[in-house]
C-alpha cells in the first residue's frame, strides 16, 4: 500500500517563526554559520564584497613630527616590513582583517622578526573564530585565547602542530561596533537577519507556486467502491488497481513519467469509469511575491550601507543616479569609521614593535591609509581655482608642479606658463570690479 507521509516546513508560520529561528540562529554559539549562510544571498554577497573591496586600501605609518632620527628609522623600516609580510601578502592581510565586517569581530596573530638590526612585522597569521573556545579578559584587556582542536574536512592540512592557547598581547582583535551586548563586536549581517530570512521565506514559497503552476496537481477518479475496497480490503484486486493508479499519478506529477495505464471500462451513462488528469495551476491573487521580494533587497542594501548599487534600478524606489554623489558621500564616511578602528586596534602592534626596538610611545606614528575616493578634475579645477582666487593660496613654481603632477599633466616649457605676477593682477583687477559695482 502506498505510504503517506506528512512534511511541515517553517514559512507555515511566517509571522513568528522568523523570530524564533532568530534566538537560536544568532546565538553566539551559531551565528558565525549563520553569516555563512547569510553570504550565499546574492545581494548580501555581492554588498559584502563591494564594501571590502572598497575598504582594501593601503596604509602606511607616518613618523610623529618631533620623532627622532631613530624612531623615523624604525617606521621605515616598518613601513618596508607591511610591504613584505609573509606567507600572507599585503593584500591578504587586508581581506583577513576585513572579514569583521560580516563576522564583527577578526582576530589576527602578529609576530616579529629582526632585519637590518630593527624587530619588524613577518606575518599577521588570521584566527578563526570558530576554533576559538575561550576570550579570557581581564577588565578589558585580552590576557589569552584558548583554541579548539582545528576542524576540517582533511583538503588543507597544516604541517605544523596547532596551538592550543594564544597570548592575548600578540592578538589584534579587530572588533567592529562592539559594546557592552555585543563584546566580540556586532556584524553588519546581524541586522539583515529579519530581512533575510523573511525573503528566503518568500523564494521559497515563490518556488513551491511556480512548481505547482506549472506541473499542476493530478485529479484522479475513482468509482467509489474502488475506494471503499481500497480502504477496507487492502489485498483485494480492487485496492491495488487503486494503488497502482495512485502511484503512476505521483510519478506523472513529479515528472518522473509520461502516461498512465487506465482501464477503458464505461459506466451505463457512457461516461469514463476511470479518470486521471492535471489540474491546472491558477495565477497568484492577492499577494505578489516579487514586490515584496524587492523591498526586502532594498532592505538589505540599506542594513549593509550599500543602498549606492541600486541607484537607477526601474521601481526599485531607492533613487536616481543624480542622487549618487550624496549617497557615496554618506558611504565614504561609514568607510573611514571602520578604516579608524583598524587603525586603532593597528596600533597595538606598532607599540609593541617600538617597545622591541627600545623605543617609547611618546611619540607614535600616525597610520594613514589611502584616499577611498579622488575628486575629478572638473572638481579639481574648482577648487584650485575658488582657493587662488581668495588669496589663500600663491602661485608659486612648486605649486604649479605639485599641480601638473596631481592632474598627470606634462611639464609646461619655461617661461611658458602663467606666473603668480599674472594671477595676482587678474585677482586684482577683479577686486576692483567689485569694488566700482559696490560704488
Amino acid at each position: 500500500m502506498t505510504k503517506y507521509s506528512k512534511q511541515y516546513s517553517y514559512p507555515v508560520e511566517i509571522h513568528n517563526s522568523i523570530q524564533a529561528m532568530g534566538k537560536d540562529d544568532l546565538r553566539i554559539e551559531n551565528q558565525f554559520k549563520t553569516y555563512r549562510s547569510m553570504l550565499e544571498d546574492s545581494v548580501i554577497s555581492g554588498s559584502v564584497s563591494f564594501i571590502k573591496s572598497v575598504l582594501n586600501r593601503p596604509f602606511y605609518l607616518k613618523p610623529h613630527i618631533r620623532a627622532t632620527k631613530k624612531e623615523k628609522e624604525v617606521v621605515e623600516a616598518l613601513n618596508k616590513s607591511l610591504k613584505n609580510l609573509e606567507p600572507y601578502n599585503f593584500n591578504r592581510t587586508m581581506n583577513n582583517i576585513l572579514s569583521l565586517v560580516e563576522y564583527g569581530t577578526s582576530l589576527q596573530e602578529v609576530t616579529f622578526e629582526r632585519k637590518n638590526g630593527y624587530q619588524v612585522f613577518k606575518t599577521l597569521s588570521p584566527i578563526s573564530l570558530q576554533s576559538v573556545n575561550k576570550y579570557l579578559y581581564d577588565r578589558g584587556e585580552l590576557k589569552k585565547l584558548v583554541l579548539n582542536t582545528p576542524d576540517n574536512d582533511g583538503l588543507i592540512q597544516n604541517l605544523a602542530t596547532a596551538p592550543k592557547e594564544v597570548d592575548g598581547s600578540k592578538v589584534l582583535a579587530f572588533q567592529f561596533q562592539a559594546d557592552p551586548d555585543n563584546p566580540l563586536g556586532k556584524s553588519l549581517l546581524r541586522g539583515c537577519y529579519s530581512t533575510w530570512r523573511e525573503k528566503s521565506t518568500y523564494r521559497e514559497l515563490g518556488l513551491v507556486g511556480a512548481s505547482k503552476s506549472l506541473a499542476g496537481v493530478m485529479k484522479v477518479e475513482i468509482p467509489q467502491e474502488y475506494l471503499q475496497a481500497y480502504f477496507s480490503e487492502p489485498q483485494s484486486d480492487q485496492a491495488i488497481l487503486v494503488d497502482n493508479l495512485i502511484k503512476q499519478a505521483e510519478l506523472m506529477g513529479q515528472g518522473r513519467s509520461s502516461f498512465v495505464c487506465l482501464p477503458s471500462d464505461t459506466t451505463d451513462g457512457n461516461s469514463k469509469l476511470f479518470n486521471v488528469e492535471p489540474i491546472k495551476g491558477v495565477d497568484r491573487q492577492g499577494y505578489d511575491l516579487e514586490t515584496s521580494i524587492s523591498r526586502c533587497n532594498r532592505e538589505l542594501f540599506q542594513c549593509l550601507q550599500a543602498s549606492v548599487l541600486s541607484l537607477g534600478q526601474d521601481n526599485s524606489g531607492s533613487g536616481s543616479y543624480g542622487l549618487s554623489s550624496t549617497k557615496s558621500v554618506l558611504l565614504e564616511n561609514f568607510l573611514r569609521g571602520v578604516h579608524s578602528i583598524i587603525a586603532a586596534e593597528f596600533m597595538k602592534a606598532v607599540k609593541l614593535a617600538f617597545s622591541l626596538n627600545g623605543l617609547t610611545d611618546e611619540r607614535l606614528p600616525e597610520i594613514l591609509f589611502e584616499d577611498i575616493s579622488e575628486p575629478s578634475f572638473e572638481e579639481f579645477v574648482e577648487g584650485m581655482k575658488a582657493l587662488g582666487m581668495s588669496g589663500f593660496v600663491e602661485p608659486t613654481g612648486e605649486l604649479n608642479r605639485w599641480i601638473l603632477e596631481k592632474v598627470n599633466a606634462p611639464s609646461a616649457a619655461a617661461g611658458s606658463g602663467v606666473t603668480g605676477d599674472v594671477v595676482r593682477s587678474i585677482r586684482e583687477q577683479q577686486q576692483q570690479e567689485g569694488a566700482n559695482n559696490d560704488t
